[in-house]
């Protein structure tokens, strides 16, 4: 069975051998080696479902490596068909997808069993979005989504990874997490900035002397410039989390930075 080294899950399924979204921070498809491992992957992601069904105690994740819910998955039905079966069986099953509006059609499947949906959000700035997620849905439609889903009685879940600096607005997403009542929050830490060269936003602010120019580079100039923006921005989001009872994970590498401050 594929098992997963992530912290909060005990294994994970690819239903589909791509990823339609092209994150620009995504760790797998930067990687053409790791991309090439996925794309080769030759078991049947519905008959892998169904070895679950003799199983019990597990937290599945459907996916880590690329999105269950592209937009061909409105015909295809893949992903809903290994979501029948896992929903059958005796383990928690936490869908993770950057277009959880697509997958609010599978809401009757994901209450059969013990279904969470979750999506990731890392930034709610518009410019960022473009150019971070260039063909992934908006941060706040996926957001809603989630409020949807949990008015239909799904728990729900929100993956705030990669946390980059200067990207990701961590107050507004917890505010909004909390509005929402999202069930469970996971927070981690920007493990591959050294591979990824993120662009220079651009701002414009208006003076008393025309239009001026800003830019701000998101780009940590060194792993202590990573290391200080975490201590002093996680905490906080914690705190208030904690302060309105939401359930929370740091993962392994986050928690090692901040327990040592």
């Amino acid at each position: 069975m594929p098992r997963t080294r992530v912290d909060y899950a005990t294994d994970q399924i690819t239903v589909y051998r791509y990823c339609s979204y092209g994150c620009r921070y995504c760790y797998v498809w930067r990687n053409k080696l790791f991309a090439g491992r996925v794309m080769r992957g030759k078991y049947d992601p519905v008959e892998e479902a169904r070895r679950y069904l003799g199983k019990t105690g597990r937290t599945i994740v459907v996916s880590f490596v690329s999105d269950p819910y592209p937009p061909e998955e409105d015909k295809k039905r893949l992903t809903r068909r290994v979501l029948e079966i896992l929903c059958r069986s005796r383990n928690r099953v936490m869908v993770l997808t950057k277009n959880p509006v697509l997958a609010l059609r599978d809401l009757d499947v994901m209450g059969q069993g013990d279904c969470w949906l979750g999506t990731t959000v890392i930034t709610t700035h518009p410019w960022w979005h473009r150019v971070l997620e260039p063909r992934a849905p908006p941060p706040l439609n996926r957001l809603l989504a989630l409020f949807r889903a949990r008015e239909k009685g799904i728990h729900t879940w929100l993956s705030i990874e990669p946390i980059i600096p200067r990207v990701t607005d961590l107050d507004v997403i917890a505010h909004l997490a909390v509005e929402l009542g999202i069930d469970y929050v996971v927070l981690g830490r920007y493990n591959y900035w050294k591979h990824i060269s993120l662009p220079e936003a651009q701002y414009l602010r208006i003076t008393e002397g025309g239009h001026e120019f800003l830019w701000l580079d998101a780009n940590p100039t060194s792993e202590e410039e990573l290391v200080q923006w975490y201590r002093e921005h996680v905490p906080k989001t914690i705190d208030f989390l904690k302060e309105h009872g939401v359930k929370y994970h740091i993962k392994k590498e986050l928690a090692k930075v901040l327990n040592n401050a």
